[in-house]
């Protein structure tokens, strides 16, 4: 009877904290600071009186939070300082192409008609390079030792 009293008593003392508690939530997820916000001014970065660059007072993620939660509440695209609530959709960063560009691709692919032009050129003339290597080719060859001897190997006739 003890246990159920105490466990009882507890609940009805804890509803009020809990109640007071979401609503101290709620009230904190629109209001971000103590002082009011200047929005467009505290959304980007300031330079310091030693010229030294700032944080911005609200956060990329708080922004993202308030924008998100004047879309909700059907405030977006007005601003009330006093309470605020709202979004100004000039405050949006720009948002960059999501279309990537195509790939490059292979340095060989890119090259293939050069190649290709280079092998015809070259190509065009064979036969007659081929004939000049033949007929020099035995003239280049080193004699030694026993072809040297010989002065004409047999076999080559």
């Amino acid at each position: 009877m003890y246990r159920a009293l105490s466990t009882a008593a507890v609940a009805v003392a804890r509803a009020p904290a809990a109640a007071g508690a979401t609503a101290r939530a709620a009230s904190t997820a629109v209001r971000t600071h103590k002082r009011p916000l200047e929005m467009p001014a505290d959304l980007l970065p300031k330079k310091g009186a030693s010229g030294a660059w700032q944080k911005p007072r609200v956060s990329s993620r708080r922004a993202a939070r308030i924008r998100k939660e004047a879309l909700l509440d059907g405030t977006f695209g007005s601003w009330d300082a006093e309470t605020g609530k709202g979004w100004d959709p000039s405050w949006d960063k720009p948002r960059l192409s999501t279309v990537p560009p195509p790939p490059k691709g292979h340095k060989h692919d890119h090259r293939l008609g050069e190649r290709l032009e280079k092998i015809q050129r070259a190509l065009a003339n064979q036969e007659q390079r081929v004939a000049d290597f033949q007929k020099t080719r035995p003239a280049k060859r080193i004699r030694t030792g026993f072809r040297l001897v010989m002065k004409k190997n047999p076999w080559e006739e």
